[in-house]
């Protein structure tokens, strides 16, 4: 007998850990698991390629290589600057920079199965890749270094910078006190949407919060680029085709243009007859310019500083980055 229950509670326990198993992997609603939007970019570390934190000599030539990946399910024309902050008499990248444009073609969404016996299913964001090479038709070069005692401490600047249109959607019940649900793709922009309505009469009255939230460390500015258009984006809110009226801490917002703020909200109102439950398409669009900034370490070997034993190919400070 005392074995019977052994046997049965041993049973139990491997039913147990397998529901326990079974809860840990179903599927959260299909969302994706990648936790980057937009466009991101790294040096392509190759010989004859600039790396973070390498030393280079003087006179010894190198290209500087770009590994651009799409985020986004969406193709994206882009602009893609280099520079440096060495003095321009001693060579390297001129003064004003390179610039390259190219497209990129858009990500697209996969499905992964994982587990076994009780399997999850999830989508995936797979980016769409792309590499491009500066200068195009020759090399860079630094010479001409004043003799130092120490390495020559430089910084490379990559920046990219291209226009984004987000979408999202949403269907709105009225009279109904049930939120929406919001869907959008992946964006450098994320927003979500809550509601809240009353009756006035036969006529419902309607608030729309809109939160929108940076979902990645980039800059935002309206697609010109210009100084004067920096943190501000077009805006537009519809329900039912119909433009919303839309205020930012009860300001109106004026010709469909926001200051955008990470974190900021949005309040659009307007009212409906709720003499019968009916569902509304809901829409926002925004369009805006995202720019990406990083910087990385390099150094160049000196006269002084090569002779002293210091200089070593690879050695020296590590690469940052980060928007500016």
């Amino acid at each position: 007998m005392k074995t019977l229950n052994n046997i049965l509670l041993v049973s139990l326990l491997v039913v147990l850990l397998i529901f326990i198993s079974g809860e840990q992997g179903c599927d959260m609603g299909g969302q994706g698991n990648a936790q980057t939007t937009g466009i991101d970019f790294n040096l392509i570390s190759r010989d004859g390629m600039l790396s973070s934190g390498q030393t280079l000599q003087q006179k010894q030539t190198f290209h500087v290589g770009i590994g651009i990946q799409n985020y986004d399910l969406q193709s994206h024309n882009i602009e893609v600057c280099v520079r440096d902050d060495v003095p321009s008499q001693y060579s390297g990248i001129k003064e004003d920079g390179d610039c390259q444009s190219v497209a990129i073609q858009q990500a697209e969404k996969k499905e992964v199965t994982t587990g076994s016996g009780f399997t999850s299913t999830s989508e995936q964001i797979q980016p769409a890749t792309r590499e491009i090479f500066f200068p195009e038709d020759s090399y860079y070069s630094y010479s001409g270094l004043p003799d130092l005692n120490e390495n020559y401490k430089g910084k490379l600047f990559v920046s990219v910078r291209y226009p984004e249109v987000t979408r999202a959607t949403a269907t709105v019940t009225i009279p109904s006190q049930e939120q929406p649900v919001i869907t959008s793709d992946p964006a450098p922009i994320g927003i979500s949407l809550s509601k809240s309505n009353w009756p006035e009469g036969s006529i419902e009255r309607i608030n729309f919060d809109i939160t929108l939230k940076k979902q990645q460390d980039a800059d935002i500015s309206l697609q010109d680029f210009s100084e004067s258009s920096a943190n501000k984006s077009y805006f537009n809110a519809k329900l039912d085709d119909k433009q919303l009226d839309c205020t930012i801490a009860e300001n109106p917002i004026t010709s469909n243009i926001i200051d955008f703020k990470d974190g900021m909200v949005i309040r659009c109102t307007t009212t409906m007859d709720n003499t019968n439950t009916q569902s509304h398409p809901f829409s926002i669009m925004m369009m805006y310019g995202v720019s990406i900034n990083k910087e990385f370490t390099f150094n160049v070997q000196t006269k002084a500083s090569g002779s002293s034993g210091q200089g070593v190919p690879g050695a020296g400070g590590g690469g940052s980055s980060g928007a500016g």
